[in-house]
């Protein structure tokens, strides 16, 4: 009867211990990209990139 009672809360501390929630905060500031860096950066503002987007954007909306 003692072994049972103690593999019982064992086994509910060990299930309950699943349910743990980290309560890290982390703040981000407002307007600022922390992330990596995107490739996409370096060609933006582009003459062909512009004109790629302006395609891209007239293929979707033509249809409708």
């Amino acid at each position: 009867m003692r072994v049972r009672t103690i593999a019982t809360v064992m086994l509910a501390a060990l299930l309950l211990s699943g349910c743990y929630e980290t309560t890290d905060v982390v703040i981000h500031e407002p307007g600022i990209y922390k992330g990596a860096k995107d490739p996409l950066l370096a060609v933006d503002g582009t003459a062909g990139f512009e004109e790629k987007l302006s395609e891209r954007f007239m293929e979707g909306q033509a249809p409708r």
